[in-house]
């Protein structure tokens, strides 16, 4: 499985699916450990830092980063605005377009459950795009390429910078995808 990764992988270092790819390009990350996929909104939204701050999280509640495949609802970097500077939310159309990869992905792994991380990532996987500070912590059952799944909301990492209630909320969704 790992092999078949590895390969998926390069395949998508060459993708010319949408016009995304001339921004840079984050590569899923995965080991021969993977059983889980963590889908999160797109690269560079979550900074780095709240992105190690999450699994630091993880690792103490008992979940570990070697069991995820890591992938995004576009695996290329969007656009800055203009006015603001900041990476722009993946349209729809480049999410459709990234889809193809996610579900090569996910038959290559065909995970156990998934933690979905954000508004985005939840309307990309349930066509539900409102709502995930409420829905935190929840289990929905989805069909991925005929496979019902398992998958867990949880705010994204983005929600770390609050310390305390965004912690809270990431905590209780890793709790409950500990113990799915």
């Amino acid at each position: 499985m790992t092999e078949e990764l590895r390969s998926m992988t390069e395949e998508l270092r060459k993708c010319d699916r949408c016009y995304l790819k001339k921004n840079g390009m984050f590569v899923p990350q995965f080991t021969e450990h993977s059983k889980h996929i963590i889908l999160m909104e797109q690269p560079f939204r979550e900074q780095p830092d709240h992105i190690e701050k999450f699994w630091d999280m993880a690792r103490k509640i008992g979940v570990s980063r070697n069991e995820f495949l890591e992938l995004h609802t576009v695996q290329c970097y969007t656009d800055k605005s203009r006015r603001k500077g900041k990476y722009t939310r993946p349209s729809t159309m480049h999410r459709e377009e990234c889809k193809y990869w996610f579900n090569r992905y996910f038959d290559a792994l065909q995970p156990e459950k998934i933690l979905v991380m954000g508004n985005v990532a939840m309307e990309f996987l349930t066509d539900d795009f409102d709502g995930i500070v409420e829905k935190n912590g929840t289990v929905v059952r989805v069909n991925i390429n005929g496979l019902r799944t398992d998958c867990v909301l949880s705010v994204g990492t983005s929600y770390l910078k609050e310390f305390g209630p965004g912690l809270k909320m990431i905590q209780k969704s890793l709790e409950v995808f500990k113990h799915l």
